[in-house]
């Protein structure tokens, strides 16, 4: 099978394409790629609630710090559902399914 000129093109301009989409989805959350869809995931391991300085690891690989004195204390959940969406100027703000108190992160990883 034999490319054109503009079937070659099209094929790169296509895998740029899948690039920029692959890069944005791993660096968000250190980047604003000005996207405002949040991330949805499920914490590994066991969360016992919110406390400034505790890291949060994601099943995506992604790990969180708390940056801010939010508090859900006396929770227990193991593996919990977590949304963390951004907010203006590069802040994310992490809450657990079933729970409205959200903490201030980063992303550290």
């Amino acid at each position: 099978m034999v490319l054109d000129a503009a079937a070659i093109e099209r094929i790169r301009e296509e895998a740029r394409e899948e690039g920029r989409r692959e890069v944005k989805e791993q660096h968000r959350g250190f980047f604003d790629f000005g996207s405002s869809e949040p991330i949805v995931s499920t914490l590994v391991g066991e969360f016992r609630g919110f406390g400034k300085g505790q890291q949060y690891t994601l099943a995506n690989g992604q790990v969180w710090e708390q940056i801010e004195d939010a508090r859900l204390s006396g929770v227990r959940k193991t593996n919990p559902g977590v949304t963390i969406k951004p907010g203006l100027f590069n802040v994310w703000y992490m809450r657990i399914d079933g729970y409205s108190t959200q903490a201030k992160v980063r992303r550290i990883k």
